[in-house]
Formats: structure tokens, C-alpha cells, sequence
């Protein structure tokens, strides 16, 4: 087993095409997914420099 193991999510965003203009029109994420995108990014950030 592992001591602290990792979960891996993923998320889905709609996006839609309008059929008169052909502009895409995307939902807005969440706020509880901007902040874990941010979390993760700096995750990353962190053990790019500890390599």
C-alpha cells in the first residue's frame, strides 16, 4: 500500500458552438477548481526545482 496516495480527478467543461455566428460560448469553471488548479500548479512549480 501506498502511504499517501494520489487521486486523480477529471473535469469537464461545456462548450458550445453557436450555429448563427459560429462563436464558442464556454461555461465558466468553478471557483473550487480554479483554486485546485492553482494548488496543483504550484505543486508542479516546486518539484521542477527540488529535480
Amino acid at each position: 500500500m501506498v502511504k499517501h496516495p494520489i487521486e486523480v480527478v477529471e473535469y469537464h467543461r461545456h462548450t458550445l458552438l453557436c450555429q448563427h455566428c459560429g462563436t464558442l460560448q464556454s461555461a465558466n469553471w468553478s471557483p473550487e477548481i480554479r483554486t485546485l488548479a492553482k494548488v496543483f500548479c504550484g505543486i508542479i512549480k516546486n518539484l521542477a526545482i527540488c529535480d
